[in-house]
């Protein structure tokens, strides 16, 4: 049975985030500053460098056919930090596919726009020309949904491709399962929600093409927890996966026409 790993949120560079960095690179007095402030005051975004490295050997030697990755790859979106991620990605990249989307944290700044393409360009869908679809096993298709752009403050993002162009590129395949991944939610558990300054501009309207027929699953990342659960009235699952290194992450295994959702807890 194919299986589908999804993972989010793995930050890496914690160990390039000190102030000689931040200096070196001319950006004290900028918004990489107040992700400097923001990562060293609040314990709860320290992610450590030897989970990650636990994890990547673990899928280096689990069965799987597809990586997902839903953004925030990096801190601050630096050349030092994506350069750090692709060294530690680079024999799951082999391994692969691979397919990644950029996280708000991966364009944090203007200066930040291409080093994703750069650092990682073999990874679908970033040398594809416009929205394409990932032909996975059987009949499974993978569709990324693109919402990270810059912003001067907070951490909103937009989603950047044309409705009817994904609207139609979707029913084209007329019922065929895909999944839809992008960066942040477009559906939340009971209990669950996020600022203003967090969230996606026109979240409902981009939640309409993963209602459409055929979709089978939404994965994504952005708030730091893991969940599964299908929105009310909807056979949809709605996936985060932006608690990878604390709370698990999530495999896909993939029928017909459904699939199943398996927790994954982080390695110890």
């Amino acid at each position: 049975m194919p299986r589908i790993i999804h993972l989010s949120d793995l930050h890496f560079g914690d160990s390039l985030l000190t102030w000689e960095h931040l200096k070196s690179q001319g950006q004290v007095f900028s918004k990489q500053f107040i992700g400097w402030a923001n990562h060293r005051l609040n314990p709860k975004r320290h992610f450590g460098e030897t989970i990650k490295t636990k994890l990547v050997e673990r899928l280096l030697h689990a069965d799987w056919d597809l990586l997902i990755i839903t953004g925030d790859l990096v801190h601050l979106g630096s050349d030092a930090e994506f350069d750090l991620a692709r060294n530690n990605l680079e024999l799951l990249i082999k391994k692969g596919p691979v397919l990644l989307t950029a996280g708000n944290h991966d364009r944090y700044t203007p200066q930040s726009l291409g080093r994703l393409e750069h650092f990682f360009g073999d990874c679908y869908p970033f040398d594809q020309p416009g929205p394409t679809i990932f032909q996975g096993p059987g009949d499974w298709g993978f569709l990324e949904l693109p919402q990270s752009a810059p912003t001067l403050l907070g951490s909103k993002g937009k989603f950047s491709g044309e409705f009817e162009v994904y609207q139609e590129l979707i029913l084209s395949r007329q019922g065929k399962p895909t999944v839809l991944y992008g960066h942040y939610p477009l559906f939340h558990p009971t209990g669950q929600s996020e600022a203003f300054s967090h969230r996606l501009w026109g979240a409902g309207q981009v939640a309409q093409l993963a209602q459409l027929p055929g979709v089978k699953a939404y994965l994504h990342g952005h708030m730091h927890k893991s969940w599964a659960f299908q929105p009310p009235g909807s056979s949809l699952w709605s996936l985060n996966a932006g608690g990878s290194l604390k709370e698990g992450y999530w495999s896909l295994e993939l029928e017909q026409n459904e699939l199943t959702v398996v927790k994954q807890l982080p390695p110890a």
